[in-house]
C-alpha cells in the first residue's frame, strides 16, 4: 500500500495551524455538534480516505461501512457514529478544516455559521487578532498537498463515495497478500 508519510505531514501541518486558529480566536466546534457531517456534501480524495480504510479493514468494519454507505442519505458521513467520527485521526483534509479559518488574501474569515450565531462577539473581532492574519488560509494548506496526489486518485467526489472506493482499493490490495 501507498506510504502515507507525506500526508500525515500535510494533515499534522493543518492540525497545527487550525489549533492557534482556536487558541487565538477562542473558538472552537461546540461540544458534540457533528453538524457538518450529517447534512454537508464534503468532498475529498479517495486517496485521503486511504488511512480511514486501512483502519476499518484492521477493525474488521469495512463490510458494515460498505452498507452504510449504500444506505446514508446524501450528506451524511458513513463513519459518524453517535455524533463521533470514528476515524477521527485519519480524516481528510476539508474535516480538518471544516468550521472555520482564514480566506486567503483577505482580511476576512470564513466561519460556521453555528459557531457565528453561538459567538457573535468573538467573530466580530476577528479582524481585530493581528496574529491572524499569519494563519494559512485552507487554499494554501491544501493546495500543496493535493499536487502530490497521485493523477488518478486525485479527483474530489462526497466523502462517503470516496472512503468506498478507498475501500474496495483496500479489500482488492488485501487478496493479493
Amino acid at each position: 500500500m501507498e506510504n502515507f508519510d507525506f500526508l500525515f505531514k500535510h494533515w499534522e501541518e493543518m492540525d497545527k495551524s487550525y489549533e492557534t486558529f482556536h487558541k487565538l480566536s477562542l473558538l472552537s466546534c461546540p461540544q458534540g455538534c457533528s453538524s457538518c457531517c450529517k447534512d454537508h456534501q464534503v468532498h475529498t480524495t479517495s486517496f485521503e480516505m486511504l488511512p480511514a480504510a486501512l483502519r476499518l479493514f484492521r477493525e474488521d468494519k469495512t463490510d458494515s461501512i460498505l452498507e452504510h454507505i449504500e444506505t446514508y442519505p446524501p450528506g451524511r458521513c458513513a463513519l459518524l457514529h453517535d455524533d463521533k467520527c470514528i476515524t477521527y485521526d485519519e480524516r481528510p483534509s476539508l474535516c480538518r478544516l471544516f468550521g472555520m479559518g482564514r480566506i486567503e488574501n483577505k482580511n476576512s474569515f470564513s466561519i460556521c455559521k453555528i459557531i457565528k450565531e453561538q459567538n457573535p462577539e468573538q467573530v466580530k473581532n476577528l479582524v481585530t487578532i493581528e496574529e491572524l492574519k499569519h494563519i494559512k488560509s485552507y487554499g494554501q494548506l491544501y493546495f500543496p498537498l493535493i499536487t502530490l496526489i497521485p493523477r488518478n486518485e486525485a479527483e474530489e467526489v462526497p466523502l462517503n463515495q470516496a472512503l468506498k472506493k478507498a475501500i474496495e482499493k483496500v479489500l482488492l490490495y488485501s487478496n493479493y497478500q
